[in-house]
C-alpha cells in the first residue's frame, strides 16, 4: 500500500509530491494525461511563491526563467484609464521580503517535473486517472479511470478546477462565475 497518492500532476500535484518528498514522505503522483504538460498563460509569483519554490528546490532551474516587471498596472476595462500601479522596486522588495516575477505556466511546470524526477521516493504515472475512491478504516482505496486500482492511506486532491476528489469530498458543485473577469497582458 502506497503512503500517499496525488491525484492530478499539475503545478500543485508536482509541488506536493515534492514538499512530501522533503519530510521523506513516499508519494504516487496520479496524472490522467498521457504525458506532463502544462497549458495557459503566464503566472504571477509573488514573494510567497518565491520562498516556496525555493523551499522546494527548484529556484535554480527557474530563476533564469523568470521575469521582473518594473510595475503592476491595472487598467479600467473599457477606458484604459490607470485604477492602480505597484511598483515593484527595492520598496517592495523591503516590505515583502522577496521581488515580484511573471513566468509561464509550462516553464514552471517543467522545473517541478525535473526535480521530481530527480527526487528519490517520487513515483510519477501518466494515463492514470483517479476516478473516484472508497474510505475503509485507514485505507483509501482509490479507483482508476482505467479499471485499475491503488490503496494508500492518504489522498490529496490536486486534479483542478472540476476536481473529482473534491466533488467525491464536498459535493459543492461545478464551479461558479462571480461575475467578473481579469485580462492580463504584458507590453514591454
Amino acid at each position: 500500500m502506497r503512503e500517499f497518492v496525488i491525484a492530478g500532476g499539475g503545478i500543485a500535484g508536482l509541488a506536493a509530491a515534492i514538499a512530501l518528498a522533503r519530510v521523506e514522505k513516499p508519494a504516487t503522483v496520479m496524472e490522467r494525461a498521457q504525458a506532463f504538460e502544462e497549458v495557459g498563460a503566464g503566472l504571477q509569483v509573488g514573494p510567497n511563491a518565491v520562498r516556496a519554490i525555493r523551499r522546494l528546490g527548484v529556484w535554480e532551474r527557474l530563476e533564469p526563467l523568470l521575469v521582473r516587471p518594473r510595475d503592476v498596472v491595472i487598467r479600467h476595462g473599457v477606458s484604459g484609464d490607470v485604477l492602480s500601479r505597484v511598483p515593484l522596486d527595492a520598496g517592495f522588495v523591503a516590505r515583502f521580503g522577496d521581488p515580484y516575477f511573471v513566468v509561464h505556466r509550462a516553464d514552471l511546470l517543467a522545473a517541478l517535473l525535473d526535480e521530481c524526477l530527480e527526487t528519490p521516493g517520487l513515483e510519477l504515472k501518466t494515463g492514470h486517472e483517479v476516478s473516484d475512491f472508497e474510505i475503509d478504516g485507514g485505507t483509501i482505496h482509490t479507483s482508476l479511470a482505467d479499471g485499475g486500482r491503488e490503496d494508500c492511506r492518504v489522498l490529496i486532491g490536486a486534479d483542478g478546477v472540476r476536481s473529482r476528489v473534491r466533488k467525491r469530498l464536498l459535493n459543492d458543485g461545478p464551479p461558479r462565475y462571480a461575475g467578473h473577469a481579469i485580462h492580463r497582458a504584458l507590453i514591454k
